[in-house]
């Protein structure tokens, strides 16, 4: 909230921070939310992403970071080697698409 509050002054009474285990997240309060911003860690992000596209499906758009090998998972085709239910569920949900790398360091 604080960082928020100094780069988007103007935003800042429409960010609610949400402190729980995001798998127990039933509901997102406040407002309806319309976009989704992650990063998520290996092992929990197919899941954690699931469970919150599957509980906001009102979702226009997101900026997740995963992974290299988790984004190219969720992004597969279908028919390639990779391709599997984290790819199919994905697809259900929203058109994904990887935009970019990010440096170890």
């Amino acid at each position: 909230p604080g960082t928020v509050a100094e780069r988007m002054p103007g935003a800042a009474e429409r960010l609610e921070v949400v402190l729980s285990d995001a798998l127990d997240v039933k509901v997102i309060p406040g407002a309806e939310p319309t976009a989704l911003v992650a990063n998520l860690p290996y092992n929990v992000a197919v899941p954690v992403l699931l469970h919150m596209l599957a509980i906001c499906p009102q979702w226009s758009t997101g900026v997740v970071m995963v992974q290299s090998e988790v984004a190219d998972r969720l992004v597969a085709a279908p028919g390639s080697k990779i391709y599997g239910v984290p790819s199919a569920k994905l697809a259900w949900y929203a058109e994904a698409i990887r935009v970019g790398n990010v440096p170890p360091t």
